[in-house]
């Protein structure tokens, strides 16, 4: 069994739905048939032109709890830099390209004056599908909005007649709180509650691509098509604003209904410092976990500097060291909060430029597993317990080949354990408990981990 804590299942089919002629792709289970021109493009386009999350690619991959990522897309990804695009259309045409959103939904986004509104339509989405049965491989599926981590037990999970789909609702960027939109008539407090009382949200993420008047964001769209369309400038890379901070309390606090926990992938280096610092001093003692739901390695010591964990260089040499990615320092602090990293399947952010990928892709998502057993191990922490799959399938990634859907996440388990048998034989362990059997392992990063997670803080 898989659990994959980010995916964006929800993202097509919900655009397809603003075209009344559309009958089948509008649903969450429909799947794209996969053609070798179809993959030939995705590898020259460096994005997925088919389905990755749909809910029969998950089932069929054995994925039987899902964490779907709700996120209301930012309207700038449809304001170009040149305005002569914006104003000829192109820029709904490429848009369309990449995305595959369809030219209705993202008309109505362009339109839209409220992120929550969005937020409430996707879920809404979600919801009116929930329960309905679903043919996959000529057995009957459907699946279940959970609220809480005793709503399925494993029994449940095993149980071969519940042919049950889990999902776990996230939210990717706060934005959603309308901070940063003009002629804003809800104060975010007061949403945030209604969130709470509404909407069974396990974590959020506080920040995404774009500036949402709360912390600075990371440079994320610095590749490939988005490099040279869209602009990210504003407010990027600076810290939590007291918006942040008042957000950060209203989210953590437990006196306006259950907490929600923060993501703290998309945020800048320099927001990351402010929000780890704030838990150290504001929470310390309190039993709040760093979460990166969909990540890489960076392969670099400190939040901001640019030098190798010393001894780390066979892993940390090929990977991507951009300021989006995870630092060492925070993989520690992951392990020490209980916290969990959801590796991402997106090659762009898995290597460094001046290195060729290898013909086994795996071996990327094993160079980030052995980084990170590694440095604990090192560091005397427990290794193998914070280490999860958070695909980002379906957030317009580039995908780690042939593992190009969720349907492929048992290959990609194959995959990964010959690299973890051959490194098991070679690796002396510095705390001896870390030592396990390649399988005892496996199980953890693509189930246990996450299973544990959600008893542990939901």
């Amino acid at each position: 069994m898989q659990i994959d804590i980010h995916s964006h299942s929800v993202q097509r089919p919900l655009g397809k739905s603003y075209d009344k002629k559309v009958t089948v792709s509008n649903s969450v289970w429909y799947k794209t048939k996969l053609h070798f021109f179809t993959k030939w493009l995705t590898r020259y386009l460096t994005f997925a032109k088919f389905t990755q999350s749909d809910f029969t690619s998950q089932v069929s991959g054995n994925t039987r709890v899902l964490f779907l990522s709700l996120y209301p897309i930012e309207k700038e990804f449809f304001i170009f830099k040149y305005p002569v695009l914006n104003v000829l259309g192109i820029n709904v045409w490429l848009a369309n390209l990449v995305t595959s959103l369809g030219t209705k939904r993202i008309k109505a986004i362009q339109n839209r004056n409220s992120y929550f509104e969005g937020f409430k339509e996707e879920f809404q989405f979600l919801k009116d599908q929930e329960g309905k049965k679903y043919l996959v491989n000529g057995l009957e599926w459907e699946y279940r909005i959970i609220s809480r981590a005793d709503a399925v037990s494993i029994p449940d999970l095993m149980d071969i007649t519940k042919r049950i789909l889990y999902i776990v609702p996230t939210v990717e960027g706060m934005h959603i709180l309308d901070q940063a939109m003009e002629n804003k008539t809800i104060g975010m407090e007061a949403l945030i509650e209604e969130i709470k009382k509404n909407y069974p949200i396990f974590f959020a993420g506080l920040a995404h691509h774009f500036w949402n008047g709360l912390c600075g964001h990371a440079p994320s769209l610095n590749s490939g098509f988005s490099k040279y369309f869209l602009d990210q400038s504003l407010h990027c890379n600076e810290g939590m604003k007291p918006e942040g901070y008042q957000v950060v309390d209203a989210l953590l606090r437990t006196d306006n209904g259950n907490r929600i926990h923060i993501d703290v992938k998309h945020m800048s280096v320099a927001a990351r410092i402010d929000y780890y610092h704030y838990l150290d001093t504001k929470y310390a003692g309190q039993s709040i976990p760093v979460i990166v739901s969909h990540g890489s390695c960076n392969g670099l010591e400190k939040l901001g500097k640019k030098y190798i964990t010393y001894g780390m260089d066979k892993t940390a040499m090929i990977m991507k060291n951009e300021p989006l990615n995870i630092y060492d320092e925070e993989l520690i602090r992951i392990a020490k909060s209980k916290g969990i990293m959801g590796l991402q399947l997106d090659k762009k952010r898995l290597l460094h430029p001046d290195f060729m990928p290898p013909a086994d892709s795996s071996f990327l998502i094993w160079n980030q597993i052995e980084h990170i057993a590694v440095l604990l191990d090192r560091n005397y922490l427990n290794c193998w317990d914070c280490i999860a799959i958070g695909s980002d399938n379906d957030g317009i990634v580039n995908p780690v080949n042939p593992y190009w859907t969720a349907s492929e996440l048992p290959s990609l388990k194959e995959a990964v354990k010959s690299h973890l048998q051959y490194f098991l034989q070679h690796y002396f362990f510095l705390v001896p408990s870390n030592k396990l059997d390649a399988d005892q392992i496996l199980h953890k990063i693509f189930f246990d981990n996450a299973w544990q997670f959600m008893q542990r803080y939901w």
